[in-house]
C-alpha cells in the first residue's frame, strides 16, 4: 500500500507541472492510469472488507486506519492539485468520484463511478485476494 501511494503521489507531482486538464483526458497517458492506482487499489480493499472489520479503518493505530489516512491524504494532495470543481467543469467526473475523502463508513462508496473504458472494463472489477483479516491483530 505505501508503495502504492507513494507512486500515486510521484505521478501526481508530474500531473501539478503538467496541462493537468489535457495529461487527466488522455486515458492513453502514464499519468490518467497513475491517478486511479492508489485509489482504485483503496477501494478495492476497503470495498471488500467484511463488515466486522470496516470498523478498523477508522480504529487509530490500526494498519487498516493508516491505508485510510494514506489514501485521504492522497483525495487532499489531488484536490490541491486540480479541484474537485475543476474535474467536474472538465467533464473528468470520474476523477472527481474516486477522489472522495473516506470520512465514515455510512459515506464510503467502494465503487464510486465507473473507471475510462481504457482503464479497466466490468468485467476487470473483479474481487481481489485479501490479506486474511482474521489473522491482523
Amino acid at each position: 500500500m505505501r508503495i502504492n501511494y507513494a507512486i500515486s503521489l510521484l505521478a501526481l507531482e508530474e500531473i501539478s507541472k503538467a496541462d493537468k486538464v489535457k495529461e487527466l483526458k488522455d486515458t492513453d497517458s502514464h499519468l490518467d492510469v497513475n491517478f486511479f492506482h492508489f485509489s482504485e487499489f483503496y477501494h478495492r480493499i476497503r470495498g471488500q472488507a467484511p463488515n466486522e472489520h470496516i470498523a478498523r479503518f477508522y480504529q487509530k493505530g490500526t494498519l487498516q486506519n493508516q491505508w485510510r489516512l494514506m489514501y485521504n491524504d492522497y483525495c487532499n494532495r489531488v484536490h490541491q492539485c486540480i479541484s474537485e470543481k475543476e474535474l467536474r467543469k472538465a467533464g473528468l467526473n470520474h476523477h472527481a468520484a474516486w477522489t472522495q475523502l473516506d470520512l465514515s463508513p455510512g459515506t464510503f462508496k467502494s465503487v464510486p463511478s465507473t473507471l475510462p473504458e481504457t482503464y479497466f472494463t466490468a468485467s476487470d472489477f473483479r474481487p481481489i485476494d485479501l490479506p486474511k483479516y482474521a489473522s491482523i491483530p
